[in-house]
């Protein structure tokens, strides 16, 4: 698998526009005396999904919070499925998802940090799904293929309305109680995998003050996250784990937490079988050799069927020096194939373009961020020997600017 460039867009909570989840255009629209709505003079087909969803739909409840997120991120998914050039009517399917199950997921709406401006960070529970703490991060993955069709992704932390306190610390309740509800089934999320790693990773109840105990200050508390990815004919539903908080209950590593979660569903499930043991055993042995420089900091499947899914396991590396950067990326020659020189090449140019690197050696400007260093996620598939590689360029900490990326 050669390395992937995603376009990603954000957004942060920020100014509110309404009062109770929809916007002031929306507000403003009207019957005409024919019968059909009309906003600033023009027909109903020119609203804009948004302003028809927000016009026709009430909000989920509890609406104060619902009401804000919708604001919020309504419009940049809008946005963003549109740029991506999705036909109408799923344009519609995937907003009205957002509105009806994702929506209520993002939890109570952040404190204000002054009069006028909202902040993550000041919310009860702070996720660890981005660098601002928000629980919501889109994206545009945009294939290089200009016949192929571009897809508009989704990440969030459900965070329910006890996360953070002695009922739910650690945010574990939401993301279970959705993925056992009728929502997940209608965003195409199956509940086997989820069900599987969940047992081995999350915290039990009654331990949950001790893990407190043991948490360095710093460190992310969050469990879990989902994602899904709006493709043109179906959701793909994928869940993700974070192996901290059992690996500190249990005294082990990370790397070996997630070890024995996934070699437990090889020796129950023949689907993953051997080829899943071989190709976990590669990537331990590169590990081994690192002496712990490298951690595995994350878990992720596609939420399908067993044959049809993937288990990803993530792991940081502090080092931003291109050699390293390679090194990691073949796990340190053990990949070999006309894939991995492929993507090697390619990995090549992009870190010299994006990050104005001629010396391979050199380690990028040093950064102590709590996500800094450079991420991999390195794929096993039911059937395959080897994993399969994948690099994040990490623009987010060492680049200028937006305007240096795009260029």
């Amino acid at each position: 698998m050669s390395p992937s460039v995603e376009v990603i867009e954000s957004n942060s909570p920020g100014h509110l526009n309404g009062s109770n989840g929809v916007s002031s255009k929306a507000k403003n629209a009207q019957k005409s005396a024919d019968g059909d709505t009309v906003r600033d003079g023009h027909s109903l087909p020119s609203l804009a999904p948004y302003d028809v969803l927000s016009t026709a739909l009430p909000l989920p409840n509890p609406t104060l919070s619902t009401g804000f997120w919708w604001r919020e991120a309504g419009p940049l998914m809008d946005a963003l499925l549109s740029k991506a050039n999705y036909p109408p009517h799923a344009h519609y399917k995937y907003l009205l998802l957002f509105h009806v199950h994702i929506v209520p997921l993002l939890g109570p709406r952040p404190l204000l940090e002054n009069s006028t401006q909202v902040s993550p960070a000041m919310a009860p529970w702070r996720s660890f799904l981005t660098d601002d703490y928000s629980p919501f991060e889109p994206s545009w993955n945009v294939n290089g293929n200009a016949h192929s069709h571009s897809t508009v992704r989704l990440g969030v932390e459900p965070i329910g309305f006890d996360a953070g306190t002695v009922t739910d610390p650690f945010n574990q309740t939401a993301v279970t109680q959705f993925m056992h509800s009728r929502a997940a089934v209608e965003m195409g999320a199956e509940l086997g995998l989820f069900e599987h790693f969940r047992a081995d990773l999350f915290v039990p109840h009654g331990l949950s003050s001790a893990v407190k105990n043991l948490l360095p200050d710093g460190e992310h508390a969050t469990q879990s996250f989902m994602a899904f990815d709006f493709d043109e004919c179906r959701v793909t539903a994928k869940a993700y784990f974070f192996p901290i908080l059992k690996a500190l209950l249990t005294g082990r590593s990370t790397t070996s937490v997630i070890s024995d979660a996934v070699l437990r569903l090889a020796y129950e499930c023949e689907t993953w079988g051997h080829q899943a043991i071989a190709a976990l055993s590669i990537l331990e042995a590169w590990l081994a050799g690192l002496d712990g420089a490298a951690k595995a900091e994350m878990l992720s499947v596609d939420c399908v069927h067993n044959a049809e899914s993937r288990v990803k396991i993530y792991v940081r590396v502090p080092h931003t020096a291109l050699r390293k950067v390679k090194e990691a990326y073949c796990l340190g020659g053990r990949l070999n194939g006309e894939n991995t020189a492929e993507g090697m090449k390619l990995l090549d140019e992009l870190w010299r373009t994006v990050f104005l690197v001629n010396d391979e050696d050199a380690e990028l400007p040093q950064n102590n961020h709590r996500t800094a260093g450079t991420i991999f996620n390195f794929e096993l598939r039911p059937g395959k020997w080897f994993p399969e590689p994948k690099v994040y360029l990490p623009v987010r900490h060492y680049c200028d600017n937006d305007m240096q990326i795009g260029e």
